[in-house]
């Protein structure tokens, strides 16, 4: 799920492209961010939970 936030993150929240760049289905994609939102509480497809995901994570890739 690291790798696949990553990418939806530096595609602007872009399915389509993240998709292609994953070699998934958008489908799939679509199934790993809400899995994000299950365990995180936080909803990657929306913007200002986005920003704080996305602090989070530099957190974790700094430690």
């Amino acid at each position: 799920l690291i790798t696949t936030f990553q990418k939806y993150f530096r595609n602007n929240g872009n399915i389509v492209e993240t998709a292609h760049q994953l070699h998934i289905h958008r489908n799939t994609l679509n199934y790993r961010l809400g899995q994000i939102k299950d365990k995180l509480g936080l909803d990657p497809k929306r913007y200002d939970e986005l920003v704080i995901l996305y602090t989070a994570f530099l957190n974790y890739e700094l430690q």
